[in-house]
Parts: structure tokens; sequence; C-alpha cells
């Protein structure tokens, strides 16, 4: 669509397998499934819990073959470009 690499960062959003935008509930999900955990282990090892969340978002990615992370398998969410009306 010809945009530059700028425009396409600012036109970033989390939305469904279809392309619209993302449930209230999706997007809960999609929160809780990437930061629950470097919470929960924030009191205990903060270091961890932080290479936890980024190691199990970084096999998945790499592990499927639509390059999509655990939070957005689990929310049934893609990152697409917003369309402008």
């Amino acid at each position: 669509d010809r945009a530059t690499p700028g425009q396409v960062c600012v036109k970033l959003q989390p939305s469904d397998r279809h392309g619209h935008p993302l449930s209230s509930k999706s997007t809960l999900i999609r929160f809780a499934v990437r930061w629950t955990p470097f919470l929960v282990l924030l009191f205990i090892k903060p270091a961890l819990g932080l290479y936890v969340v980024l190691l199990t978002e970084l096999l998945t990615v790499c592990l499927r073959p639509d390059r999509r992370s655990l939070s957005s398998v689990l929310s049934h969410s893609k990152t697409s470009t917003h369309k402008q009306s």
C-alpha cells in the first residue's frame, strides 16, 4: 500500500482475524497472558519474570508458521495496520 515504515508503525493495532478492532475480552486476555507471569514473578525474581515472558513470546513466534505470539494466539488476535475510512 506504499506506506513508509513510519506510517506503518503509527497505524498498527491489535485486531481480530478479520481485521476488526479487538473486543474488550480479547484485549484483556492478550494483556493478561503477556504480563501476568511477569507481575507474579516480580515479587520472586523480577529479572526472571521478564525473561520468562520474552522467551515464551519469542519461542512461540519462532515455532509457529504464521509468526503469531502466544498472547495473540490465546486472544484470537493479530496485529494489523489500521484501515483508514
